[in-house]
């Protein structure tokens, strides 16, 4: 994963790219060995090491996915914003909207409550829930 993120960084500053928000699903990556926070710290230290290497400010989009539980994303969340002064700008619910209709307003619905509730994840993270399909 920081391979990955590093390269994408690498070859968005030779497309002359000069500010790049990598935008990224950790839990995808998950497994017992390899838990959320390390997937976030890997894409974070490639984008990094490219950043130095380039001068392309790289940032990290943290995104949910809708066939995600809402418990797994407001964990997703809460994590995502440990990292903000590391990298992190934006926290994001994605997916397909028409597959996934009957949870989407209970995903967005505990995800708002969740920054309503934490003065802390609110004020450090921007949150944005992308409507596709």
């Amino acid at each position: 994963m920081q391979r990955t993120a590093y390269e994408a960084a690498i070859d968005a500053a030779h497309d002359g790219i000069i500010y790049l928000e990598l935008r990224a699903g950790p839990m995808t990556h998950m497994s017992p060995e390899l838990p959320v926070e390390k997937a976030i710290e890997a894409m974070l230290l490639g984008l990094q090491q490219a950043e130095s290497e380039t001068g392309t400010v790289c940032r990290l989009i943290v995104a949910a996915l809708r066939n995600h539980s809402v418990a797994e994303n407001l964990c997703l969340a809460k994590v995502a914003g440990e990292f903000v002064n590391e990298g992190v700008v934006e926290f994001d619910l994605a997916g397909l909207v028409s597959l996934f209709i009957e949870i989407q307003k209970i995903q967005e619905m505990a995800l708002e409550a969740a920054f309503i509730s934490d003065k802390a994840l609110r004020e450090r993270l921007y949150r944005q829930i992308c409507a596709i399909g």
